[in-house]
């Protein structure tokens, strides 16, 4: 084989000693400074930025906070064991607002740089706790936000649960399993979720929250739970006796409204049932309606029927009108028509003729204060 035909041989530089330790050295020193970091994330940095976080969250807040610990991230940051204390409360007192975790898209770069302005803050298991008098006004003191409301994150709620308690009422209202999304707009912070609640099954829930003066307005909708006396009685604010004097088992769609202003104290709600067929019985006047539908309507003391018809005493009947639980004693004035009902299973109270039998079709009407004895019917018609 000639010269020409043999390949050269390649040759490789041999690394020099001085750049093999300047190669380890800065290896070595990355590494090095990690560990410094990761250190310092994990045992020097967090109790710095927890005295922090409490700081500024109480400033912000207007009240006494409390944090159980800070995890921070490379990319996520978050709190743990948050609670929200009432004005001028010290930290021994009950929160009225608590939170599992609040983990926020607040990397360890950003708190080092002091860049803190979070997009997204995912809030696990808040809990909040509500508390009012016998008149429905609102007990539980919520700080006033002074000045211009500033920006705010989108917040996801997962695991909420809200504790309304009111005084006079052993039981209280408990809605759990609350999934929401919460956005700013202007000054008012938007509410859309769900309920999955075990005992009022499943509801939407809409509304807002001024960010200044605290006042909530909330909507919860459900297309279908099955109602009955006992549930109806938990449901905070509607006065028990609602739904002694009115019964209504079935199921039924329901829509609640709830305007809670803490600067007058006051909550103002109403509670709509619109039944497709349920047993509806007004005891004032021993009417008891089954396969009944239409309106049933609480709002602020105030029940109204509107257009309720169903099958009673072997007839049909159509209620409307109103129960006033505000008035004292309590008022009742109901219209009432009823076709081809069986004079024999009719109250006594309805003071029909002497000797009335067979079936009877009449428009009655009851207008009276109710105190303790069943309602008669002011007037009439006789039976045909």
């Amino acid at each position: 084989m000639t010269a020409v035909d043999r390949p050269e041989t390649l040759r490789k530089e041999p690394v020099s000693k001085g750049k093999r330790r300047l190669v380890i050295f800065l290896v070595v020193s990355v590494i090095g400074i990690l560990l410094l970091i990761e250190t310092a994330r994990r045992f020097l940095m967090p109790g710095y930025i927890r005295a922090q976080a409490v700081a500024r969250l109480a400033e912000s807040y207007g009240a006494n906070v409390e944090i159980s610990r800070v995890g921070l991230g490379w990319r996520l940051s978050g709190l743990r064991g948050v609670r929200l204390f009432e004005p001028d409360s010290s930290l021994a007192e009950t929160p009225w607002a608590t939170a599992e975790a609040v983990d926020a898209d607040i990397s360890l770069f950003d708190l080092v740089r002091g860049t803190v302005h979070a997009t997204h803050v995912d809030v696990t298991k808040p809990f909040l706790t509500l508390r009012f008098d016998t008149q429905g006004r609102l007990l539980t003191r919520i700080p006033k936000r002074e000045g211009q409301a500033g920006p705010l994150p989108e917040i996801h709620l997962r695991g909420g649960r809200l504790t309304l308690q009111q005084e006079g009422r052993e039981d209280e209202m408990v809605i759990s399993g609350v999934e929401a999304d919460l956005r700013a707009e202007g000054r008012r912070l938007l509410v859309a979720g769900t309920v999955a609640d075990p005992e009022w099954s499943g509801w939407s829930v809409e509304g807002g929250i001024d960010r200044q003066t605290g006042a909530m307005n909330l909507l919860l909708r459900t297309d279908q739970v099955h109602v009955t006396p006992k549930l109806l009685s938990h449901l905070l604010f509607v006065p028990r006796e609602i739904w002694q004097q009115v019964v209504l088992e079935g199921d039924t769609p329901v829509e609640v409204v709830l305007d809670i202003d803490p600067a007058t104290e006051s909550v103002r709600y109403k509670v709509t049932l619109n039944p497709p067929s349920a047993v509806v019985d007004v005891r004032a006047i021993g009417l008891r309606a089954e396969q009944a539908h239409g309106r049933v309507v609480v709002q602020d003391g105030l029940l109204r029927l509107e257009d309720v018809k169903g099958q009673a005493a072997g007839g049909e009947i159509s209620a409307r009108g109103h129960i006033d639980f505000r008035s004292t004693p309590t008022r009742l004035d109901l219209a009432v028509d009823a076709r081809n009902l069986d004079v024999k299973a009719l109250p006594r109270s309805w003071s029909l003729p002497p000797g009335a039998s067979g079936k009877i079709s009449t428009q009655l009407t009851f207008r009276m204060p109710l105190e303790g004895e069943q309602a008669k019917p002011t007037d009439g018609s006789s039976p045909r």
